[in-house]
């Protein structure tokens, strides 16, 4: 019998939807995902917080439900799975293994969706915290749907829905920042989020 509980991650779904994504569900082992080239992804601002993994873990093992992670499918060549959000879930996993609290083949709940949309993949690597989880506030939410509108032609009132942020205000945001020259994650934010 598992010892995690897993629930289906209903924010990450729905938003999957809302872009026309297609995904899989999969029961992935920690062996099958790529946790130490995940903690250093592009889109991560924080670096992987072993105390949160700490939390996690103790939560985990005392029965508390967590929403499943989600991984892109492995590049041709490469057997792992790249997380595109869960890095905390799966470093608590990796500490529960690693501690003799939980089996190496314990099954991990995973929304798989495929590696050939870079754009979506990049959208929920920089916006999944946003949804749920670690959240990440509205300085680096901006940088991150600047990003998106210049790498892949997202519009503001897009980038906005999906960093849950007011599409008046990120544009002032945009605006301001692109007079300045530079993006800065230590401004102050007043009414960004909605």
């Amino acid at each position: 019998m598992s010892k995690l509980h897993w629930r289906e991650d209903a924010d990450l779904i729905a938003k999957l939807r809302s872009l026309g994504q297609r995904w899989e569900k999969r029961q992935l082992t920690f062996g099958e995902i790529d946790f130490e080239g995940s903690k250093t992804n592009n889109a991560r601002n924080d670096p992987y917080d072993a105390d949160i993994a700490l939390e996690f873990i103790t939560a985990m093992l005392s029965g508390d439900v967590f929403p499943s992670i989600c991984c892109r499918n492995p590049d041709s060549g490469y057997k792992r799975y790249p997380i595109l959000s869960g890095v905390h879930r799966t470093g608590a996993i990796g500490i529960g293994i690693d501690q003799g609290d939980i089996p190496k083949d314990e099954p991990i709940e995973a929304i798989v969706i495929p590696s050939d949309n870079p754009m979506i993949c990049e959208l929920v690597e920089r916006a999944a915290n946003r949804w749920h989880g670690r959240r990440t506030g509205p300085g680096k939410a901006v940088m991150d749907a600047q990003w998106m509108i210049d790498r892949y032609g997202l519009t503001v009132k897009d980038c906005a829905r999906h960093f849950c942020l007011r599409p008046e205000w990120l544009g002032k945001c945009l605006k301001r920042e692109r007079t300045k020259g530079t993006l800065s994650q230590s401004w102050r934010c007043r009414g960004a989020d909605h």
